[in-house]
């Protein structure tokens, strides 16, 4: 496993309006988590960044670090969702991508039943499988928990 470091910096650039978060939740008929719309509300979508040039930010599952790369914005949420939406109807009102790695995988909220968590999907994965719950990983049960998750590691 890598080397953990304490705090993250923030590159914050846009606060998110709750009349746009609004829209949004009425365009892919999800309701997003209120801890989230908190967070892009008041401090707004950002990127993690490491103050050390061998690090990144990110959150460890199962022994391996995933390195986030930023948060999306409204417009890039209903892009990643149309193409969701084209490749799995299943998967509609039920999976919403929030942020992005470099290597293009996901985090992204997942409603199964009532409750919503926050999974981790690997780029490349058939989305029949998130519906037949596998190839993804589980990573908070909240947005709060997810950011308080976050770590610097040692690449």
């Amino acid at each position: 496993m890598s080397e953990v470091k304490g705090m993250i910096n923030w590159n914050f650039y846009r606060v998110i309006k709750s009349n746009e978060i609004s829209q949004l939740e009425k365009d892919i008929q999800f309701k997003l988590p209120e801890d989230y719309k908190s967070f892009v509300s008041t401090q707004g979508l950002c990127e993690p960044e490491s103050d050390m040039e061998d690090y990144e930010i990110g959150i460890e599952v199962n022994n391996d670090f995933f390195q986030l790369s930023y948060f999306y914005d409204p417009d890039d949420i209903k892009q990643q969702l149309k193409l969701i939406s084209e490749e799995e109807a299943k998967l509609k009102g039920k999976l919403v991508p929030f942020a992005i790695d470099s290597g293009d995988n996901w985090y992204a909220f997942f409603k199964k039943d009532i409750q919503t968590k926050i999974i981790f999907i690997p780029y490349g994965t058939h989305l029949s499988y998130i519906i037949e719950g596998k190839n993804f990983y589980p990573i908070a049960s909240s947005f709060t928990e997810f950011i308080n998750n976050l770590k610097e590691f040692r690449i």
